[in-house]
């Protein structure tokens, strides 16, 4: 049998992940390699004495100088709106693109075109089964999604979640965060079809409401001096400042965009305002209140898998507190693991609207929706925490639990005041939905540490060449799953 075709998008850390996995899966797939740009060489080459097949800003660069027309541009609308399922079109791909923030118009239609034809070209030549990179988070890798889904292939990710393990994660659609075991364990658990184990699940559940952990939560620091901050802006600020951009904007826009990002003195500014100008509200037991946790910005879950529609995400809680019934609140709080990223503009905006409270982000989120109605969010942990502790959860975007009929998707704010008023209180028949969806879960989750992003890796305390041999052990059982998967839907 002919070997399938494993493509590695290597960028950043993720390049020893996949040199890894590529080693040890070699004598079962054909692995290619792309590397994104020559930084990403350099690095498979001093620590891994490695190749790329293929280098995307060195093909990118052949084809930046055909300036697209008319036509061209229409055709890939057309096919940016099919091949998303009309989740995007061509602008609202442009939009989603931080890095192309400033451009010209007409820089980003050649830029954004040549992407296409750079993975047109390779998945057009290639048979490849499946792709593994990070979630669909710019203009080049989700034109690498549509080309592969358009030529047959699987374009997958794979994120931290709560599982069977005590580190778990999943294997997602890159492009829509839909898991593939998991629809099917669940799909075939509720129609009899799929043997699973109760006490497993129900045991998970219990533990899960007597838990406060906080997923994917190591490494990160709940506080950080401000002279750490000082010390790590200075050193952007000397980059960017004494030292030339190696190609033009168009050639690299995501290189060109870090470069020019200070997040670590805005972080500082943010500290300093957010002592000044914040008073956090204290929950209050008597409250009657829903919640909403905000999701980073930016990120790739908010950018695409909210369908590039929720990027302002103060207006949505805005509109979300206007469709609120009267006497309740909405308890807000932003995210844990990355302090002071946002302006306090938005909070002192938030702190005006009179049914909001707006509490600090340390407190876990779990807490809060122990005793809410229900929560609300655009794809986020929260909204799967909030089933699991029998509370309604209202997302507006694409997330892995959505498949789950106890969660309530909105494509539209106007229809949120109706699902509201129309909440039924959990029943029994809830728990037995939510035993199968979680024993579905369980068999869908795999053990192992895959955020290899900012140094995260490396502070796990796990053995790190068994973490590598599992995780490449699970890609070879998702492709014996997908396979069966695909023979049961030809019958």
């Amino acid at each position: 049998m002919e070997k399938k075709t494993i493509l590695f998008i290597c960028r950043s850390e993720l390049t020893d992940l996949y040199i890894e996995l590529g080693n040890r899966l070699k004598d079962r797939f054909h692995i290619l390699y792309v590397a994104y740009n020559h930084a990403d060489v350099g690095r498979m080459e001093t620590l891994f004495h490695a190749k790329p097949d293929m280098v995307f800003t060195d093909m990118l660069k052949e084809h930046l100088s055909h300036v697209p027309t008319d036509e061209e541009l229409k055709a890939l609308d057309r096919f940016i709106m099919k091949w998303s399922d009309d989740r995007f079109s061509l602008n609202s791909v442009v939009q989603s693109d931080r890095t192309y923030a400033g451009m010209s118009y007409p820089d980003v239609l050649v830029n954004l075109h040549a992407c296409w034809s750079v993975w047109n070209e390779v998945f057009s030549s290639r048979k490849i089964s499946y792709v593994f990179h990070e979630p669909v988070s710019l203009a080049f890798n989700q034109m690498a999604e549509l080309n592969c889904k358009a030529n047959g292939g699987k374009y997958l990710t794979m994120i931290s979640c709560f599982g069977k393990y005590k580190y778990s994660y999943m294997f997602l659609d890159a492009g829509n965060a839909k898991c593939p075991e998991l629809i099917r364990h669940f799909d075939r658990i509720r129609a009899g079809k799929e043997d699973f184990d109760r006490e497993e699940a129900v045991k998970f559940i219990e533990a899960f409401r007597r838990s406060f952990e906080v997923l994917a939560a190591c490494g990160f620091k709940k506080e950080i001096p401000s002279l750490e901050f000082l010390a790590r802006g200075a050193g952007h600020w000397v980059k960017e400042h004494f030292q030339p951009d190696e190609v033009p904007r168009i050639e690299d826009t995501v290189a060109y965009f870090l470069k020019r990002q200070n997040p670590n003195w805005n972080r500082l500014k943010n500290k300093r305002d957010y002592a000044k100008k914040i008073v956090y509200d204290q929950a209050d037991e008597k409250d009657r209140y829903y919640f909403y946790s905000f999701h980073l910005e930016p990120e790739a879950v908010v950018l695409y898998w909210g369908d590039g529609l929720y990027t302002n995400q103060v207006k949505l809680i805005e509109n979300i507190a206007g469709q609120l019934p009267p006497g309740t609140y909405l308890y807000v709080k932003d995210h844990p693991h990355y302090l002071y990223y946002r302006d306090v503009s938005d909070y002192l905006r938030l702190r005006k609207i009179p049914n909001v409270k707006l509490l600090a982000p340390e407190i876990p989120g779990k807490t809060i929706t122990k005793n809410a109605i229900g929560v609300f969010s655009i794809n986020a942990t929260a909204g799967f925490e909030s089933i699991m502790l029998q509370k309604q959860a209202y997302i507006f975007g694409n997330a892995f639990y959505s498949c789950c009929p106890l969660v309530t998707t909105l494509r539209n704010i106007r229809d949120l005041r109706g699902a509201l008023y129309g909440r039924k209180p959990w029943s029994q028949e809830d728990e037995e939905l939510l035993i199968r969806f979680t024993a579905a879960l369980l068999k869908s989750t795999h053990e192992g540490v895959t955020c290899f992003f900012s140094g995260m890796a490396q502070k796990y305390p796990i053995d790190q060449k068994k973490n590598l041999d599992d995780i490449a052990r699970a890609v070879e059982e998702l492709d014996v799953f997908l396979a069966d998967e695909a023979a049961e839907e030809r019958r």
